[in-house]
């Protein structure tokens, strides 16, 4: 059996997995995207354009991926919702 502190080690590296998923996902991504378009606005213009973009493009994909019937486990675990995928 796993010790707590072994438990406490593998839930901080899965957080931090998922963390840093989340900001190429929201972040990074949309602003390779978007850089030359939104460069000359502020910081703040910038972040929120990202953030807002990112978010867009995730709820699209799932809208389509549901809209063609193929919204199944496999598409879930794709996405990276695997506390979804996981429940019976």
């Amino acid at each position: 059996m796993s010790s707590g502190a072994d438990m406490t080690a593998l839930t901080a590296a899965q957080l931090l997995a998922v963390f840093v998923a989340y900001q190429l996902a929201f972040y990074a991504v949309p602003a390779l995207a978007l850089h030359r378009r939104v460069a000359h606005r502020r910081l703040c213009e910038r972040f929120l354009i990202y953030l807002v973009a990112g978010h867009v493009a995730v709820i699209n994909l799932v809208f389509a991926l549901t809209l063609l019937h193929v919204s199944n486990v496999l598409t879930l675990l794709a996405g990276g919702s695997r506390a979804a995928a996981a429940r019976p």
